[in-house]
C-alpha cells in the first residue's frame, strides 16, 4: 500500500464579512479604516485613488487591490464618478497572501468576468444586508463553492505574481510617504505635531493639510493609531500590557488601555488573550 500524503491548502478562506457592489459619485470621499481581516478593492467602472498605508495609488476599471489586516487604507475620487466591488475575508494563514498587498493587479478581461460572477455567487449564496455577509438558510453547498471559487482566484493572482507598482508620484503623495516613515520610525517616542513637522522639513500646517488629504485626520490622530497597529503586533509577539504602553510612549497604561479600546473595541488584556 502506497504512502498517502496530505495535501496542503495555503489558502483556505475562514470566514467572509462583506460582499458589496456599489457606485460613487465623482465627489465620494471615505476618510479611512483599518480591521483584522483582508479586504479586496475591485475597480469595475471608472477611476479612484486609494490610500494603503503611506503608498496612494491610482485606479482605474479593471484595477484590483489588496488591503492586509491591520492596514490603515481609505478611497475617494478625484473628480470622476466610479463603481467598487469589495469582498473581505479572514484567511487561515495571513502569511501566504501576503505578496497580494504589495501593488496592483490589472486584470485581463478573463479575470475580471471571474471576480464578477464571483460576486453574483456570494450574492446567491448568503444573506447579504446591505454589505455584510451571513449564513443563508442551510445553502452549505452553494455556500462552499463560492468561498472555493474565491480560494481558487487568490490562488490564480499568487501563481501570477502580475502585479505593478503604480504609485501617485504626486510632491504631496511623496511629502506623506515621509511623514509616515518618520511617524513609524518614532512610534516608542511621545512626539508632538511640531516635532513631527520638523522632522519631515515642513510647516505645521502643511503637515496637518497633507495628513488630512491623505488619512482624514490630523497629524497627531494618525500616529496615534500607527501607535495601535504596533501595539496589536506587540501584544501578539509576547509582550504584556504594560511592557507595550512603556514601549510606545504612552503617559499612563490606563490611557494606553482606553485608546486601545476606543481604535479596537477591545481592551489590550482581552485582544492579547483572543490572539
Amino acid at each position: 500500500m502506497g504512502v498517502q500524503n496530505k495535501i496542503p491548502r495555503p489558502i483556505k478562506i475562514e470566514s467572509l464579512f462583506s460582499a458589496f457592489h456599489l457606485p460613487h459619485e465623482e465627489n465620494f470621499y471615505f476618510a479611512g479604516e483599518m480591521h483584522d481581516f483582508w479586504e479586496m478593492v475591485f475597480i469595475t467602472e471608472g477611476e479612484a485613488v486609494i490610500a494603503k498605508n503611506d503608498q496612494i495609488f491610482s485606479l482605474s476599471n479593471g484595477d484590483l487591490a489588496f488591503h492586509p489586516p491591520m492596514e490603515f487604507h481609505r478611497v475617494w475620487s478625484e473628480g470622476k464618478p466610479f463603481r467598487i466591488l469589495v469582498i473581505s475575508f479572514t484567511v487561515s494563514d495571513d502569511e501566504v497572501l501576503k505578496r497580494l498587498g504589495k501593488g496592483i493587479f490589472s486584470l485581463n478581461l478573463e479575470q475580471q468576468h471571474t471576480l464578477k460572477a464571483l460576486k453574483d455567487e456570494i450574492y446567491d449564496a448568503f444573506n447579504i444586508d446591505y454589505i455584510y455577509i451571513s449564513s443563508l438558510g442551510d445553502s452549505y453547498l452553494a455556500m462552499q463553492s463560492a468561498v472555493t471559487k474565491l480560494e481558487l482566484f487568490l490562488l490564480e493572482l499568487l501563481r501570477s505574481g502580475d502585479y505593478e507598482k503604480r504609485r501617485d508620484k504626486s510632491p504631496s503623495a511623496q511629502q506623506f510617504s515621509k511623514i509616515i516613515e518618520i511617524m513609524t520610525s518614532n512610534l516608542n517616542k511621545d512626539l508632538s505635531v511640531e516635532d513631527i513637522a520638523q522632522h519631515s522639513s515642513i510647516s505645521v500646517s502643511n503637515l496637518k493639510k497633507i495628513c488630512h488629504k491623505y488619512t482624514g485626520a490630523g497629524p497627531a490622530k494618525h500616529f496615534l493609531k500607527l501607535k495601535i497597529v504596533r501595539a496589536m503586533q506587540l501584544l501578539k509577539d509576547g509582550m504584556n500590557v504594560t511592557e507595550v504602553s512603556d514601549y510606545l510612549a504612552f503617559s499612563s497604561q490606563s490611557y494606553f488601555s482606553s485608546t486601545f479600546r476606543r481604535e479596537t473595541g477591545k481592551s489590550p488584556t482581552q485582544y492579547k488573550n483572543e490572539t
